[in-house]
C-alpha cells in the first residue's frame, strides 16, 4: 500500500532523530551552512521542507544548497546523474467548497477568495476552505551535470530566514506584546494564558545560563498562542484534551530549539537528556503521522513573531 505524504513526512524526521540526535535540529533552525534553495526560483525552503533538505544535505554530505525537479533538469539542458537519489518537497493546495443541503461539498472555481465563483443561492459566509499535502520530489545539484549553482546564500537570506542576534535577553526585550515575566522558586516554570505571564525560576536555579534561557524560549513560543497574538487552538484547548496539550508542547519545544540555535546557545541540558527526548520523540511521532508537519508550521510562525518578523 503506497504510503501518504504524512507518513513518509513522519519517516524521514524519525530518520533524523535516530541518526543526527538533537544536532539535526540545527540544520533546519536558521542555520546558513545547510541552509537550501529552489534552484528555479532562488528562494530558500521554508517550514518541512526546509527540514527535509537541510537533513538530505548533513546525510548526503551535499556541497550545494540548491535543488531541481527532474524535468527542470531537463529543461535547462542538464541531466539527472545515474543512480541518483531523490528527496520530496511537500506541496499544500488549498480548496474552496460550499456544502449543499445534502451534506455534499460543491467545489469552487478559483484559488483566491476574490476569484472565487460562488454558485447561485450561496453567500460567502457559506464558503468553506480544505487543504491537502502532496509531494514532488528534487535532486541536489550535486546529482545533476551541466548545470551550476546559480545562487549565493547572501543574496536570498535577507528577509527569507531568521537572521541570528547578539543575545539571548533580546528575544524577550524585543518582544511584541510579550508577557509579563515573574522570577519565583518552587512555583515551577510554565505560561499562564489568563494573565498573559511566565512564571520562571531565578537564574541562579540553573545549571547554565543557556539552560534558563532555553527553557525561557519553550514559554515564550507557548505564549504566542495567546488569544491576542496568534490564537494558537493547541493552547486555547481545556487542558484536559490530551491531544491538544501534546500538540502544543511539540510547538513549544521546536520554537525553542530554532531560538537555542538562532542565538547559539549550547544547553547542558540537551546533552543529559538528549536520548530520553529523542526516544519520546519518535515514539510520539510514530502514533501521530501529521503532527510534525503543523508543529514545524506553527512553530516558525511562533518564532517569527518573537522576532519581530
Amino acid at each position: 500500500m503506497k504510503k501518504d505524504i504524512y507518513q513518509i513526512i513522519t519517516d524521514e524526521v524519525i530518520k533524523g532523530l535516530q541518526t543526527q540526535g538533537l544536532t539535526w535540529f540545527k540544520s533546519w533552525a536558521g542555520n546558513e551552512d545547510t541552509m537550501t534553495i529552489s534552484h528555479t526560483t532562488g528562494k530558500i525552503y521554508r517550514g518541512i521542507n526546509q527540514l527535509l533538505l537541510s537533513m538530505a544535505m548533513i546525510v548526503n554530505k551535499y556541497s550545494s544548497k540548491e535543488f531541481i525537479t527532474f524535468n527542470q533538469a531537463k529543461k535547462q539542458g542538464g541531466k539527472v546523474k545515474k543512480g541518483s537519489k531523490s528527496h520530496i518537497v511537500v506541496n499544500w493546495r488549498v480548496a474552496f467548497f460550499v456544502t449543499d443541503k445534502n451534506g455534499k461539498r460543491i467545489y469552487l472555481k478559483g484559488n483566491k477568495i476574490e476569484d472565487l465563483v460562488i454558485p447561485k443561492g450561496y453567500t460567502m459566509d457559506d464558503v468553506n476552505k480544505s487543504m491537502s499535502a502532496s509531494y514532488f520530489r528534487v535532486f541536489n545539484l550535486d546529482c545533476v551535470e551541466g548545470i551550476e549553482d546559480k545562487w549565493s546564500i547572501d543574496e536570498v537570506i535577507e528577509g527569507s530566514v531568521f537572521e541570528p542576534i547578539d543575545e539571548a535577553e533580546k528575544v524577550y526585550t524585543n518582544m511584541r506584546k510579550k508577557p509579563t515575566l515573574v522570577h519565583k522558586d518552587n512555583v515551577g516554570c510554565k505560561y499562564s494564558p489568563s494573565f498573559h505571564k511566565i512564571y520562571m525560576s531565578t537564574q541562579e536555579t540553573f545549571v547554565t545560563p543557556d539552560d534558563y534561557y532555553k527553557v525561557l524560549f519553550h514559554e515564550l513560543n507557548h505564549s504566542t498562542g495567546h488569544e491576542s497574538i496568534l490564537n494558537r487552538s493547541t493552547l486555547n484547548t481545556p487542558n484536559h484534551n490530551k491531544v491538544a496539550y501534546s500538540q502544543e508542547e511539540l510547538v513549544a519545544e521546536l520554537g525553542a530549539m530554532f531560538l537555542v540555535n538562532l542565538t547559539g546557545l549550547n544547553p547542558k541540558s540537551d546533552e543529559r537528556n538528549s536520548q530520553a527526548y529523542i526516544n519520546g520523540w519518535i515514539k510520539h511521532l510514530k502514533n501521530n503521522p501529521k503532527e510534525i508537519i503543523y508543529a514545524s508550521s506553527q512553530a516558525q510562525k511562533s518564532v517569527e513573531y518573537i522576532l519581530n518578523r
